[in-house]
């Protein structure tokens, strides 16, 4: 694995540097524009990175403007989905808003200050297994949304790449998910909207990882949770990423929007 290390604070780049250079060959930027330049470079050279880490809060370069750098280094030499780079984003609590904007543009995930090697490491391995979906498999999945319009949007998006049940009510899927899990014939995917009437996204979010917990499920075997949000939502959204969602789609969206989302799990169609 190639990594490369992008932060200001000497403290936290070192420390990073001691969690990941067991792991892979590391590179340390204390500059977002340096670093743009290697990673160029990288590309040019077909020697891609396997992951990049970006501390949000740069003097020069803001991260998201070095995010935002990097997906358009890789649009412009028209890299595959495979050979784009994982981004992690590294960021304080009373940072909400910046990482909601990460997210939008195409970073993989986020960790908190203060971090530790366990928060790091379970991380990592959460994104190893982003792309672990079976290929040419039909999927198994589960739309939620008290939405009709919605709810069939999403069914129509999903057609290609798996078979959707869609559910009006948070409670009735909440069932339904729990006694597909006990029969061993789990979900591959679930969209949930964030605001539901009888119960809200966040909480039928929530009781999904507590039923893999309770059946012993594997963090990288559990479902992939997609949330259905609206632009004033994001204090929600943050909430839903400390509670392990895997991405978010925003209102209104389209089917291209939905098949862009699916291509970074590297699902086929």
């Amino acid at each position: 694995m190639k990594v490369m290390i992008i932060d200001d604070d000497l403290i936290s780049r070192k420390k990073l540097m001691e969690i990941l250079k067991p792991r892979g060959e590391c590179e340390e930027y204390e500059r977002g524009d340096v670093a743009l330049v290697a990673f160029e470079k990288a590309v040019k050279n077909k020697e891609y990175y396997s992951l990049v880490t970006i501390d949000i809060n740069m003097p020069h370069l803001s991260g998201i403007s070095v995010l935002h750098k990097i997906r358009d280094i890789e649009d412009e030499y028209k890299l595959s989905k495979d050979k784009k780079v994982k981004i992690m984003m590294v960021t304080s609590s009373n940072e909400k808003e910046k990482v909601s904007d990460a997210m939008e543009m195409g970073c993989d995930d986020y960790i908190l200050k203060p971090f530790d090697e366990e928060v790091i490491l379970e991380r990592l391995e959460i994104n190893n297994y982003m792309t672990g979906w079976e290929k040419n498999k039909r999927l198994k999945i589960m739309v939620v949304d008290d939405e009709m319009i919605s709810r069939k949007k999403l069914v129509e998006s999903f057609k290609d790449y798996g078979d959707s049940d869609e559910f009006e009510k948070g409670t009735d899927a909440i069932q339904v998910f729990r006694k597909s899990v006990e029969d061993k014939k789990k979900y591959d995917l679930i969209t949930i909207d964030i605001n539901m009437p009888d119960i809200d996204g966040i909480s039928i979010l929530h009781k999904i990882r507590a039923i893999e917990i309770e059946q012993k499920i594997p963090q990288q075997q559990q479902t992939k949770v997609i949330m259905v949000t609206s632009n004033t939502d994001k204090s929600k959204f943050y909430e839903a990423l400390s509670l392990r969602c895997d991405d978010y789609i925003l209102k209104p969206f389209n089917e291209n929007l939905i098949s862009d989302r699916m291509k970074t799990y590297d699902i086929e169609e």
